[in-house]
């Protein structure tokens, strides 16, 4: 079953607006990040992908409840958030909602799972624009909190540190703490369009480490709570 809501300039809205550029510093630029990279070492095995880069394929969109580098079985990057198809959807159905915040518009849609949510936003369009715009933006930002999907590399909601640190080397891993979620991004400087989100009550751990913590910093046992796909 779904639902239509619009809100304007929630303080809830302001924060994902917030949290979305933060976002964007090191995942919005893909191609900037290839670039400057370092040299993929033998060693060790992205997330994002298998030796021969399954999730960059069509092959990881056939292979079910699997994260992508470009999104998920239903939905992509680029895709017109107005033609996805929600037919897959289970009875916990979804909710349709126009976000509005610092002078753009952008849709949401927010799918309930059996065990979290995931939500799927288009791009910002200058509020002075007709919303038909907004209706029709390509998605570019896909968060997965349910333990329902998982990468290639078998990442998902509920896993911990160690799992990213056994699979990158400490020089691609970079952390970004977010105040105002009381948490700490994790961005792997290989291309990656994925980002993951780590929970940090109280910015405790940021505020320990002068805002600036390293993946050393961070107790083996924190748990991804979210998995961003930009």
């Amino acid at each position: 079953m779904a639902s239509s809501v619009i809100l304007k300039h929630p303080l809830t809205t302001l924060l994902s607006l917030s949290l979305v550029i933060i976002l964007c510093l090191s995942s919005c630029a893909p191609d900037k990040q290839q670039e400057n990279a370092p040299e993929q070492e033998d060693e060790y095995l992205p997330d994002s992908t298998d030796t021969e880069g399954m999730a960059f394929t069509e092959e990881c969109f056939q292979l079910k409840n699997t994260i992508c580098e470009l999104g998920l079985d239903f939905v992509r990057l680029g895709d017109s958030i107005h033609h996805i198809s929600l037919d897959q959807i289970p009875e916990g159905g979804w909710k349709d909602t126009i976000l509005s915040g610092s002078g753009y518009n952008w849709k949401s849609i927010t799918l309930a799972l059996g065990n979290g949510e995931i939500t799927i936003e288009g791009d910002f369009v200058d509020e002075r624009l007709p919303m038909e715009n907004v209706y029709r933006a390509p998605v570019n930002r896909i968060r997965i909190e349910t333990t329902d999907y998982q990468t290639v590399a078998s990442l998902r909601v509920g896993t911990t540190i160690s799992d990213i640190n056994s699979l990158y080397p400490d020089s691609l891993i970079q952390l970004t703490p977010i105040p105002s979620f009381e948490a700490i991004q994790i961005t792997t400087l290989d291309g990656s369009h994925m980002n993951y989100i780590i929970a940090d009550p109280g910015n405790q751990l940021s505020t320990q480490y002068g805002g600036q913590p390293t993946i050393q910093n961070l107790p083996s046992s924190s748990e991804i709570s979210a998995i961003v796909v930009m």
